[in-house]
């Protein structure tokens, strides 16, 4: 077989998205400060009414230097802390707009901590590929909210003593969360068993790490991904996507990846299969009621032992999760 070497050409370039508001300020007159209402814990697992058919769910609180959306597939923005000496902590919603008219979900979500930082609003576009100020949800469409607070770093450790939480307002009604780091709760995906997602029936065929990565049924004119650099090999997985809509799909745009080895992540890449699977292709399209191969990969460090690999997929803002093992003896 001839084995032909496929360049990988990746554009990820981060478009700093600037912040210019300032979270520690006066709180506005119209907004609470710290409301006598009776405060309840925000619960994962509930949905909550903002408007007639307006829905929002609480994913998870994440704490850094830099907020980044949940497709990360070619160009994204990411929003910074406002300096060196402050850190983000993010609560990260989910909300859905099915009704007929759009809505300025800030005008219904806010929130507060230790009587002086604001939670500002910032919502994801509908690629999830920005984190933008704009948070007008159109109807009938979906996406990510994020309320942010900027918070000093030389205030945390007081926070963190004093028990102080975080205060979410929902249509005025208070709610609590815990100043921490809250990790999302994802859906498990397993090897050969179909999940559904969305329009999307998802399968996982199957994962490896190794120096190169042919197509499942390579021909003597089918290209490899090959890995160049000595200190690192490719984690990667396989993937059966049936498209069970009516519209064709790009998973470019659909789904966000991203592989971590251990806890950390690096840039990851998606490409879709041909039809009988002996090449990669130049296109993200699966049509209407199609199933399709999808190959998600990353560059990993060659590490001596067992390590574990963190495959997730964000679908219109929804993770979902594969996770597998592998051991290098080759060290």
């Amino acid at each position: 077989m001839q084995l032909k070497q496929l360049f990988l050409i990746f554009s990820c370039t981060l478009l700093l998205f600037g912040c210019t508001k300032n979270s520690e300020q006066s709180i506005d007159e119209e907004k609470p400060q710290e409301s006598q209402k009776t405060s309840m814990a925000l619960d994962t697992n509930k949905q909550y009414a903002l408007y007639d058919k307006v829905k929002v769910r609480f994913k998870e609180i994440y704490v850094g230097d830099t907020i980044t959306p949940t497709n990360r597939n070619g160009e994204y923005t990411y929003l910074p802390a406002e300096n060196d000496s402050s850190t983000m902590y993010d609560v990260i919603f989910y909300v859905e707009n099915k009704s007929n008219q759009d809505i300025d979900i800030s005008d219904y979500i806010y929130g507060l901590l230790d009587s002086k930082y604001y939670g500002y609003t910032y919502m994801e576009t509908q690629d999830h590929r920005n984190i933008s100020d704009d948070t007008i949800l159109k109807s009938q469409t979906k996406s990510n909210l994020h309320l942010i607070f900027d918070i000093k770093k030389a205030d945390i450790k007081t926070i963190e003593t004093e028990n102080k939480d975080i205060l979410v307002y929902i249509n005025n009604d208070k709610y609590t969360l815990p100043f921490k780091e809250i990790k999302p709760k994802y859906t498990k995906l397993e090897l050969e068993k179909e999940t559904t997602a969305d329009v999307l029936k998802l399968t996982p065929l199957s994962s490896s790490v190794s120096k190169t990565i042919p197509p499942i049924n390579p021909d003597e004119n089918s290209l490899f991904y090959i890995c160049n650099d000595e200190n690192k090999k490719y984690a990667g997985m396989y993937i059966q996507i049936e498209n069970t809509s009516d519209q064709v799909i790009n998973v470019f745009d659909k789904i966000g990846v991203r592989i971590k080895q251990e806890d950390k992540g690096s840039d990851t890449w998606l490409v879709l299969l041909s039809c009988d699977n002996s090449d990669f292709v130049q296109t993200y399209e699966i049509e209407p009621h199609t199933t399709r191969t999808v190959l998600i990969f990353s560059e990993v460090k060659v590490i001596p032992g067992k390590s574990h690999y963190t495959v997730t997929l964000n679908i219109d803002g929804e993770p979902y999760q594969y996770v597998y093992h592998h051991t290098n003896f080759d060290i």
